[in-house]
């Protein structure tokens, strides 16, 4: 069987929204995260020279959440395939941390991140 996919070196991860309570906090909220941090992760490993947070720090919870659509995109699966994309931006994925407070409502203390992925050949 031939491989359908054609493997990337690296994904370029941005900061690219904050929501709390229902309400876009324009890039604040969240201890590890505001909008415009950027980190890469290249095949299997996260260099910390390209760790680009105010805090710089991961927040494990959310990269753990990702970590098998990270496999995936690196591995050359389009962010279309996996329900990822905006039609307006096939390549990239967006994804979201698990935190449900942001756009929900729902009763708890936290921030919700939206990561945009973009794959670097």
């Amino acid at each position: 069987m031939s491989n359908l996919y054609q493997p990337y070196s690296a994904l370029r991860v941005e900061v690219v929204e904050t929501w709390k309570d229902g309400r876009n906090t324009k890039g604040a909220g969240c201890q590890f995260y505001e909008v415009g941090d950027i980190f890469f992760i290249e095949q299997i490993a996260l260099r910390k020279e390209h760790i680009q947070t105010k805090s710089g720090m991961l927040c494990m919870a959310a990269l753990a959440d990702h970590i098998p659509l990270f496999r995936a995109l690196i591995r050359g699966v389009k962010p279309t395939d996996l329900g990822l994309a905006q039609p307006d931006e096939p390549d990239v994925a967006y994804l979201q941390c698990h935190d449900p407070s942001g756009k929900q409502r729902l009763p708890v203390k936290s921030t919700t991140i939206v990561f945009k992925v973009t794959p670097i050949p």
